[in-house]
């Protein structure tokens, strides 16, 4: 079983159960990922790791701001969305920026030296961090491309 871990104080899989034969390792941790929400390998190995450091951040859950939910329900197309944000950035202190200020990212892990636990990390493509930028939340390597996903796009990077 493969897990990685974003914990910053330190902890272990401790808490985490599985069936009888089941063997738990921690394959990569903080500072090597961060708020990591979608992952996959591709055929080398690498693991490619999407990374989102924008929710409540440019990233907005409608719960959290009721003021604008009659406006949310509304909205017919992306460029809506940006007319709402930008109704209603004076309710935010940093305004605008509060949707750029961090971004999404795809991270490549690798264990080079074959003892089972990334010891290599690099951003293979980061700066998703636009207003109308979603949750990077999905990550899939086929054939050499990685794809992609932050509402409302899907990205081939080659």
């Amino acid at each position: 079983m493969l897990i990685m871990t974003a914990l910053l104080d330190g902890s272990t899989t401790s808490g985490v159960q599985v069936a009888d034969g089941i063997v738990v390792e921690t394959w990569a941790s903080d500072p090597m990922l961060v708020d990591p929400v979608a992952f996959c390998i591709d055929e080398q190995g690498r693991v490619y790791v999407a990374e989102t450091a924008r929710q409540e951040r440019g990233v907005e859950d409608t719960r959290t701001q009721p003021y604008w939910n009659l406006d949310d329900i509304s909205l017919q197309t992306v460029e809506d969305r940006l007319a709402m944000y930008e109704k209603w950035a004076h309710r935010r202190s940093d305004g605008m920026n509060h949707y750029t200020a961090y971004e999404d990212r795809i991270r490549r892990l690798v264990d080079t030296d074959g003892d089972g636990r990334a010891d290599l990390q690099t951003v293979f493509s980061g700066g998703y961090n636009d207003p109308l930028d979603g949750t990077g939340s999905g990550v899939l390597v086929h054939r050499g491309d990685v794809y992609y996903t932050n509402i409302p796009h899907l990205w081939r990077l080659r």
